[in-house]
């Protein structure tokens, strides 16, 4: 596998992973201070890069360009494959609606304070479709080459940031500790890590290198990993966890950390460095969903030979975000709450830990099992993912505040 591959399909992953919500997450996972929070991060995204490497398994076993829908069949049954398929398709409709209604606010925003002229929706957001429709046609060899040049500008967008805080920056805050808030940011802290979704696709790109696939999601999650420490360190450090323009007080008011920041230093480049950033951050990570989105409907209809044309491809994979983004209003933020915690959770751990049980114990299919986890170990992961989805029910209905 060729160095520059590798490297593409890294950069996908932290791309993928790497989205808006990174803004939020001093203010979703800081209450609790600096040290819980690091350490709550730290076991997310092990056990998000441990249901990455279970599902990886699961791919290899099945044949080339297998998607979701190949692999759920096969292990889960009709019935099963029928609630993930559904599943998985509502999860990456709603985060490309969400993307989509983001990235044409943004523009909108940028056309009334630049030029004071105010566009319609449709004219910011089909073009936008039209743009990337393009993209993909060209190939994923090209939408790799955008998505470095995204990354390029992700990475000096978290530089501007990071350094932004360095005048403010208040080691003594990063100790002070509130427990109360610790168990409430699981959720959110193990949805941060979810990529999962572009694994098959990688499958593919890197024509099922099983050694390279694993380095590409290794060092494809652990760079974001990395990343949102220093943000949590640079927010928890130059903000105060109470009082007026604080975590709670931006928790109280969603308002995300990076608002808080510019807030706090009173600069207009630490807001103007933030939009830079979530512009970015938001483009890759459309487009890694949308390569997962248009992958899976190719799978999903390969016994209809009109169906595999690109053209009706990215049809059926943009459309529907399209229609919705200009029906509703508030597609943004309808969108990524029917995109929360549950539809990561079960499609990205849940499920691929029960297909992984079904292969090994069941079949008694031991090939690509690179990992050492016998029975008890996959029950506990199991457990684990059970869990998750218990205590974003609890923070729903109002046990755990």
């Amino acid at each position: 596998m060729s160095r520059s591959r590798l490297i593409g399909a890294t950069l996908l992953v932290s791309g993928t992973t790497i989205g808006a919500a990174m803004l939020a997450l001093p203010v979703s996972t800081g209450s609790s201070g600096f040290i819980p929070s690091l350490l709550v991060m730290i076991a997310g995204w092990l056990f998000m890069y441990f249901s990455a490497r279970i599902l990886l398994e699961v791919c290899l076993v099945h044949p080339e360009d297998s998607n979701l829908l190949t692999l759920a069949y096969e292990t889960l049954g009709r019935k099963g494959a029928f609630v993930a398929v559904a599943s998985y398709l509502f999860l990456l409709y709603a985060l490309i609606t969400a993307y989509l209604a983001a990235l044409s606010g943004m523009f909108e925003q940028f056309g009334t304070s630049v030029f004071h002229v105010e566009l319609p929706k449709i004219a910011v957001a089909l073009p936008l479709i039209l743009l990337f429709s393009f993209i993909f046609l060209l190939g994923i060899q090209a939408l790799d080459r955008v998505n470095r040049v995204l990354m390029l500008g992700l990475v000096i967008g978290f530089v501007l940031l990071i350094g932004a805080t360095l005048p403010v920056l208040n080691f003594s805050r990063l100790g002070e500790i509130q427990h109360g808030y610790l168990l409430a940011s699981l959720p959110i802290v193990v949805t941060a890590f979810g990529f999962h979704v572009i694994i098959p696709s990688l499958v593919s790109y890197l024509e099922r290198d099983e050694r390279a696939i694993q380095k590409a999601i290794f060092w494809g999650s652990f760079i974001p990993l990395i990343a949102y420490i220093l943000w949590q360190m640079a927010c928890l450090g130059s903000i105060p966890l109470t009082g007026e323009n604080s975590i709670a007080w931006g928790f109280k008011n969603d308002i995300n950390g990076a608002a808080l920041l510019a807030q706090q230093t009173k600069s207009y480049f630490v807001a103007a460095a933030a939009d830079f950033f979530l512009f970015c951050a938001i483009l890759t990570s459309f487009l890694g969903v949308s390569l997962s989105l248009f992958d899976f409907l190719k799978d999903a209809l390969k016994k209809y030979p009109w169906a595999q044309s690109r053209k009706v491809l990215l049809v059926a994979t943009f459309l529907p975000p399209l229609v919705f983004v200009l029906s509703n209003p508030r597609a943004f933020f309808v969108a990524l709450d029917l995109a929360g915690t549950y539809g990561v959770v079960v499609l990205l751990a849940l499920l691929p830990g029960i297909m992984l049980w079904i292969k090994r114990f069941q079949l008694n299919d031991m090939r690509f099992a690179t990992m050492k986890i016998e029975r008890p170990g996959l029950i506990l992961f199991i457990l684990f993912s059970c869990l998750f989805i218990l205590i974003e029910a609890c923070i729903q209905i109002g046990i755990i505040q």
